[in-house]
């Protein structure tokens, strides 16, 4: 814990303030530091940031100071820069005029005036970092788009007889969902257009989160499931391109509604139930003895069990070959048209014959194929957060979340549990 994080080394460069950084071939950025913990028995240790911690991408290729303190970082994706004391990233890609391809190892420059040149296969990349302008307008964040099962839901719109919205989607704004379709989907945005993919977004969703979760300005939106019946705020805040917070926040209320037969109408239920059965059984007429054959129960369609059935068999043929959850944009819409049905008939299969809701089918899927990577030697060097992006989830937070709701444990916390089972049991043994 205390080592370099990874055995290839790109990168080495002393700061203005005497501290060396390490660029890694997959575990980022490393720093050495001082130790202050007598009881570790070491001089010295290293601290790392990687891409869980906002670094562009594990694989460090150069590195230069800036006039203000700032690092520099070109990698595989672009240049972060890097504010040590704080240990905070800001990405900069294609989408900011960043030259496309990887960066050439150690080709960089710093000129006397403060000029700042990367070399990549590409070309050449050059700025004054003082010539960056701060973005201090606070962004306006407003609610965009209210979804379930991946199709959007308009004002004025029922759903199993409930109307879902009954006013303009915004800050303050009501949903009503009804028991059996308790889950939904809400996407975001910032109204901070100088760098829209740099804008960043917290939300929380009281009585289900613990905390505020973090996505970024490339996909922000929020989606829960299998919500109990109550009463819910969402509350959002987003920042703009420079980290330049608003100074408030939005927040729409969802009200999921009870079931039908829970609470006080499953006591009455109860009763004009129990009450029936007593009449039943005191009033036997001559008709009821003249009529010993009774209709069971009304059939259901063998074909159309059937075709459901095939259906399923032809989705999770689907995911074990194809396996369609590695794309981080999959959808119920894109779902169901590779298998050449309609999106709201791979929901009921989902619902009705899995029990399962499309995103919750979906990600058992990606846990179960990161489970095995966290394990599998040939992952060995690859980061957590790599194997999660390549797993399919398209957010760091997101990955966390859904794989510690699924296992018990973080990702990290997997792997480490895991290493120790290896390392403690004959290979043999192991299923």
């Amino acid at each position: 814990p205390m080592s370099l994080n990874n055995n290839e080394v790109f990168v080495i460069y002393e700061d203005t303030r005497q501290q060396v950084w390490f660029g890694t071939s997959q575990g980022g950025l490393n720093v050495l530091r001082e130790n202050t913990d007598p009881t570790k028995g070491q001089e010295y240790c290293f601290e790392s940031f990687t891409e869980l911690d906002g670094l562009s991408d594990n694989e460090v290729n150069a590195i230069l100071e800036d006039g203000s303190g700032y690092l520099w970082i070109a990698t595989n994706k672009g240049l972060s820069k890097f504010n040590a004391k704080r240990g905070e990233f800001v990405n900069y890609t294609t989408y900011d005029g960043v030259l496309k391809g990887k960066f050439r190892k150690n080709a960089r420059w710093k000129t006397a005036n403060g000029t700042l040149f990367f070399g990549g296969t590409a070309g050449l990349n050059f700025f004054d970092p003082g010539d960056f302008k701060i973005n201090k307008v606070p962004p306006n964040p407003r609610f965009t788009k209210l979804m379930i099962d991946g199709k959007e839901i308009r004002q004025g719109q029922k759903l199993d007889g409930n109307v879902v919205l009954s006013s303009p989607l915004g800050t303050n704004t009501d949903i009503t969902l009804p028991y059996n379709n308790n889950r939904f989907e809400i996407e975001f945005t910032a109204l901070s257009f100088a760098s829209p993919y740099r804008n960043e977004y917290l939300y929380m969703l009281e009585g289900v989160d613990s905390h505020w979760q973090r996505v970024s300005g490339k996909n922000p939106q929020a989606i829960y499931s299998l919500l109990k019946p109550g009463k819910y705020r969402l509350n959002v805040k987003a920042s703009n391109n420079d980290g330049i917070w608003d100074s408030g926040q939005i927040y729409l209320n969802a009200h999921v509604r009870p079931a039908p037969y829970s609470g006080n109408l499953l006591k009455i239920g109860i009763i004009i139930l129990g009450g029936s059965i007593i009449v039943l059984l005191l009033r036997r007429t001559p008709y009821m003895k003249n009529n010993k054959k009774r209709k069971g129960p009304k059939a259901f369609d063998p074909k159309t069990h059937k075709e459901n059935k095939e259906k399923i068999a032809a989705l999770e043929s689907l995911m074990e070959t194809e396996k369609p959850y590695l794309d981080p944009e999959l959808g119920l819409n894109g779902l169901a048209e590779k298998l050449d049905i309609t999106p709201n008939h791979l929901s009921m299969l989902l619902n009705d014959h899995i029990g399962k809701n499309f995103y919750d089918y979906v990600n058992q899927y990606r846990v179960a194929i990161v489970k095995k990577r966290l394990v599998d030697p040939m992952y060995a060097n690859r980061t957590i957060s790599s194997i999660g992006g390549d797993c399919g989830f398209n957010s760091k937070s997101a990955f966390n979340r859904i794989f510690k709701n699924s296992t018990g444990k973080t990702p990290s916390e997997y792997r480490k549990s895991m290493d120790f089972y290896q390392e403690t049991t004959p290979f043999s043994d192991i299923n």
